[in-house]
């Protein structure tokens, strides 16, 4: 911080004691042989997010079984009814849990 002597403090200053230089009227102009940024890349964490979530043409078929809750497709939310578990989604279906922890698909 910068000292102030008693002299100086009634004075009034037009510039400020520190900062950037004041901006003045003139306007600038960009120069000519600047371009935009690249256009952007798809990036590939995102590609591969879009390719893993499943259609629901790639489903199994109603009926079908998998052995626990690590084999049900992606993009559903667990709902708890009655003491049911229900695993549903608009992309991966609906699956009921059965008594021995399988999921049994049933829409």
């Amino acid at each position: 911080m910068r000292k102030v002597d008693e002299e100086e403090i009634g004075k009034s200053q037009s510039k400020p004691l520190s900062g950037p230089p004041q901006r003045t009227g003139e306007v600038k102009k960009a120069p000519s042989s600047l371009k935009g940024p690249p256009p952007k890349a798809p990036d590939s964490n995102q590609q591969a997010e879009m390719e893993s979530v499943p259609e629901t043409s790639h489903l199994p078929e109603r009926g079908t079984s998998v052995s626990d809750y690590t084999q049900l497709p992606g993009g559903g939310d667990y709902q708890y009814e009655s003491g049911q578990t229900i695993y549903s989604g608009s992309v991966c279906g609906t699956w009921k849990q059965n008594s021995d922890e399988s999921f049994t698909r049933t829409q």
